[in-house]
């Protein structure tokens, strides 16, 4: 699924895949802040790291890839996990 997020150029439209372990279609970006799971979330005020993570909001799983330095990482590594 196509989503958009704010990148260092502007928007950007990322196309995540379904979670791979559950096969829902419904994964988000979210920065330290947003999920507050990262051990080092307080550090996150300098540089905003980025998470894909499987929308437990929605019903998800709540599976999560680590914290990257931009959404085009994160969407990577979601995008190759099997």
């Amino acid at each position: 699924m196509l989503r958009k997020v704010k990148t260092e150029n502007g928007e950007e439209t990322i196309s995540l895949l379904p979670c791979p372990f559950c096969g829902k279609d419904i994964a988000r970006f979210a920065d330290c802040e947003q999920v507050r799971a990262c051990s080092n979330w307080h550090e996150c005020r300098s540089a905003k790291y980025v998470t894909v993570i499987c929308s437990c909001m929605d019903n998800g799983c709540g599976t999560s890839v680590g914290y990257y330095p931009n959404p085009e990482q994160a969407a990577t590594v979601w995008n190759h996990r099997v």
